[in-house]
Parts: structure tokens; sequence; C-alpha cells
């Protein structure tokens, strides 16, 4: 019979989409409302939707230093890192691309406005490198003026990563922190032996039914069927190939990465929707992908991963 351990748990919005929190024996004060107040905070130094974050102000900088939180520091390794590793594939700086491509607000805004303010977006440009310095032991970092950072789904995966550590850090039994699609775990999850996280993305064929099982590290999901919009007559979705500044074109619906950590998978995931081959990229990376037929390929480990389903209980989609 499977082990059965206390746990909290709690859904809630933040970084424009759904969090998903579960800690299964969490120490004193370090619970589901500790960690939901860690997300508000990585939230306000990194939406490119609020003037005051640290992020928009960098973006506002003229690439001249500033100082900033050891979040934000750690980001820009992170986003700087993934974009070497997957030789560009993977871009942060694509923030005036896409913003030129009318997502220049909230997706909850730009879905409720009126279409003919979105008639109007600009022809797409590819983006121009970025130079990035970091001084780690001041926490003052610039990038270069032409170019905007977006911290995006990156920004997700790394604050799954740095929510969970801190909740094991703290004496947590096991955690699990999921926004959107990006997400990691650690420790022991409330039964089973493993945690059972569910592939399914409502419009994608091929998406559903499968169910990756991991004791450890992170997952996350790159789609082009979610986040999309029309403007200027075209139809647009938030993943930017950094080669021609327009939405990826591909005949990939839906990629799942599994990783060591969540700002990895989720850089690589964009990589594979970006062109990237996944048989190519680095190794420690496994994949499922989704084709435009809706046929699935598996790369990697993938196969080790995947599990059937199991009961709703520690499942998380």
């Amino acid at each position: 019979m499977a082990t059965r351990r206390t746990f909290e748990e709690v859904k809630f919005s933040a970084m424009g989409t759904t969090a998903h929190v579960l800690v299964t024996e969490p120490a004193p004060h370090f619970g589901v409302d500790w960690a939901q107040e860690r997300v508000a905070r990585l939230e306000a130094r990194w939406s490119r939707f609020d003037p005051e974050s640290e992020v928009s102000r960098l973006n506002a900088s003229s690439g001249m230093p500033m100082p900033v939180s050891s979040d934000t520091t750690l980001l820009l390794q992170r986003a700087s890192a993934a974009c070497e590793l997957t030789n560009g594939r993977f871009n942060p700086f694509v923030g005036n691309a896409i913003a030129h491509l009318g997502y220049d607000t909230t997706f909850t805004q730009i879905a409720t406005r009126e279409l003919d303010r979105l008639s109007e977006a600009r022809d797409p440009q590819p983006v121009p490198p970025a130079t990035v310095t970091i001084n780690h032991e001041a926490n003052v970092v610039s990038y270069s003026p032409q170019v905007s950072f977006d911290p995006g789904g990156i920004g997700k995966g790394l604050a799954a990563d740095l929510v969970v550590e801190e909740l094991i850090a703290s004496g947590a039994g096991g955690a699990l922190v999921s926004l959107g699609g990006d997400l990691r775990v650690a420790g022991q999850p409330p039964s089973h032996i493993t945690w059972n996280i569910e592939v399914n993305e409502p419009g994608v064929d091929g998406a559903g039914g499968h169910v990756i099982a991991l004791t450890a590290g992170a997952v996350a999901t790159s789609t082009n069927a979610r986040r999309t919009w029309l403007a200027g007559g075209t139809q647009h979705h938030h993943i930017i190939d950094a080669t021609t500044g327009a939405s990826a074109a591909s005949n990939i619906s839906l990629v799942t990465v599994v990783a060591g950590a969540g700002w990895w998978a989720e850089a690589a995931a964009t990589a594979i929707m970006c062109g990237q081959v996944a048989d190519h990229m680095p190794p420690n990376l496994s994949a499922l992908i989704v084709d435009s037929t809706g046929a699935v390929h598996v790369h990697g480990q993938m196969k080790d991963h995947l599990a059937p389903r199991r009961s709703p209980e520690g499942v998380a989609s």
C-alpha cells in the first residue's frame, strides 16, 4: 500500500497563468502561504508589464548598469546560459519583437480588447545579439540597449526551481510548484513513490493521455496552441524565433521536456519549438514532441519517464 503523507495544496493566479503548489509535511511557517507570497515577490521583480519591476526598469535603462536583487541577477545568468547552450534558439531578449507583434500588455487585456487595436502589428525584424554584463558580487547587471528582456517562460521555470528548493531547504518532506507549463518537484509526494505529471493540452492532438513519473526534477511544456492573437490580419503566438522576430514557424505543436531544473527544461522546450533538433540538444534532457499531424515522438530517456495513467491524487497537469 502506498505511503500517505500530510500535505498542503493551493492553486492561484500568478505570472499570467495558474499556479499550483503542493507541500508534503511542510515546516512551520514554510507552507503554501509562504510559497504563494514568494511567487508574488518574484512576479513583482520580473513582470515586463509592471513599469516598477526590475525587469521593466532594466529594459528602460538604455544599457546602463543597474543594481537588482539576487533573484534577478540569477535570472539573467540562467537566461544568458540557456541562450548560449541552445546556440540562440532560445533567446530571452525578444521583448521588443513580441511587443511589435501586438503582445505589449498582459494576455488577459489582449484577449479582451478590440481587434482593430491590433490591426497595425509592425513587420518583424531579426533580434539583434545581446551582450550581458553581470557583477555577481554587487548584483549589478546590464545588457545591450537595443534589446528588451522578456523573462516569459524561463522566469516561470526559475521561479518554480527557487520556491521548491527553498521549501525543501526549510525542512519540507516534498514540494511541487507548477506555473502554467513549467513545473519542478523534489522530495516525497503525498502518496505513491513518484510525482506523476499529466501532459494534457486541449486542442493539441496527441498531447493527452501521457503521464510523466518523476522522483525529482522539472517538466516544461511549450505549445503554439496557447497565447495566440490576431494582429495585422495574421495569427501570432508567443513563441518568438529570434532569427526572424516573428512567431516560430514549425511543424511541431507541442514539446514537453524533462530536465533537472525548470529554467533549463523551459529553455530547451522553447528551443525545440524554434527549430532546435531534439537529438542535438545537450545531454541529460528528455523530450516528448507532438507534431502537427498529432504523431508523438520521444527523445532521450523520455520512455523511462512515461507511466500509465494513475489515480488523480499526486498528479499535476
